[in-house]
């Protein structure tokens, strides 16, 4: 119960940290702020770094069912042992 326990506060601080992410990119947008020297657009990035944190929250989404039993691994998915870790 401890690792599903650990999964579910991880999950919530993917949510907290992509939500975060995204208001500070909407900022950014907003006051239309540029690099120094490029001059480009600074909410791009900020874009380009929504993609891999909401590949992170569906990822442990997928992980806290699976553990909570609301989900199960798609058939003939490897999955090692942890070995109690």
């Amino acid at each position: 119960m401890a690792s599903s326990r650990s999964s579910s506060r991880t999950l919530v601080l993917w949510l907290a940290l992509t939500w975060m992410l995204w208001e500070g990119m909407l900022e950014k947008r907003e006051y239309v702020e540029t690099t120094f020297i490029l001059q480009m657009p600074v909410w791009w990035a900020y874009a380009l770094c929504m993609v891999g944190a909401v590949i992170g929250c569906l990822s442990y989404i997928a992980k806290t069912l699976i553990q909570f039993g609301l989900a199960k691994y798609p058939p003939g998915w490897t999955v090692e042992s942890t070995g109690g870790h």
